[in-house]
């Protein structure tokens, strides 16, 4: 198993997806989503982040998350139960989507 990304949202919603099925982060209207793929199940996590830094958050996340030299590790990316951000711009987690069923 390969690094694992957790994620928290404060009210009992948490996930931890593998580092290596990250496909894509997009920024925007002060959120930034992170998309995970394994096979056909997509997977999204909806940060929330500082007035204005969506951008910069996406940037900096993209650094901090590729080629991460922690292998067979967690990395706490966001937590909202112990306030916990692998970045100072993100300030919470808006939701945690789990396609279980994906779509044939």
């Amino acid at each position: 198993m390969n690094t694992l990304l957790f994620f928290n949202n404060g009210n009992e919603d948490a996930a931890a997806f593998q580092a290596d099925d990250l496909v894509a982060i997009d920024a925007g209207n002060d959120v930034v989503n992170l998309h995970f793929q394994r096979g056909s199940v997509l997977h999204s996590v909806v940060l929330a982040c500082a007035d204005g830094a969506s951008d910069l958050l996406a940037r900096e996340l993209a650094v901090a998350l590729s080629g991460s030299t922690l292998q067979n590790a967690m990395v706490e990316v966001a937590n909202d139960d112990t306030a916990t951000y692998l970045n100072s711009r993100i300030t919470g987690v808006t939701s945690i989507t789990i396609d279980t069923n994906p779509s044939a």
